[in-house]
């Protein structure tokens, strides 16, 4: 069953008439206009409120999936310091940013021996001239 065509429009129109009456047919226009108006604005109302239900058990749906499932990676602020009494990361991510999940510690850090520490200087370049040189710096 298709849409109303013209020829149908017509003969519901006649009927109407014929059965209200020329004084009563715009009064029941009108109603009829302010009825569909009134279901129009019930519609929309319902879905408005279907929606934000709708995205208020989305969001509580997100916030329990977060609570069960924290992220993988840790979140830090800037200037803390996450470090265990050895210096090490107890999260398991290691200095070098990998993570392993078998070995807690991806890395532990360089230790320095003394003779490490006691490498001898480069020699000093020589100033560019017409630069001012440093303090430390003896002119040639």
């Amino acid at each position: 069953m298709g849409p109303i065509g013209m020829q149908e429009m017509i003969f519901i129109l006649i009927l109407a008439l014929l059965l209200f009456g020329p004084k009563k047919l715009p009064e029941l226009a009108r109603l009829l206009g302010k009825g569909m108006s009134e279901f129009r604005r019930a519609k929309n109302e319902l879905k408005n409120t279907f929606d934000s239900h709708l995205q208020e058990l989305e969001r509580e749906t997100r916030l329990e999936e977060a609570r069960k499932n924290p992220p993988a990676t840790p979140t830090y602020t800037p200037y803390s310091y996450n470090l265990d009494e050895y210096g090490r990361n107890p999260n398991g991510y290691g200095y070098n940013g990998s993570s392993s999940t078998s070995e807690p510690y991806a890395s532990e850090p360089a230790v320095e021996s003394h003779a490490a520490a006691e490498t001898p200087a480069l020699p000093a370049a020589a100033p560019v001239p017409g630069t001012v040189p440093r303090s430390d710096e003896h002119p040639a």
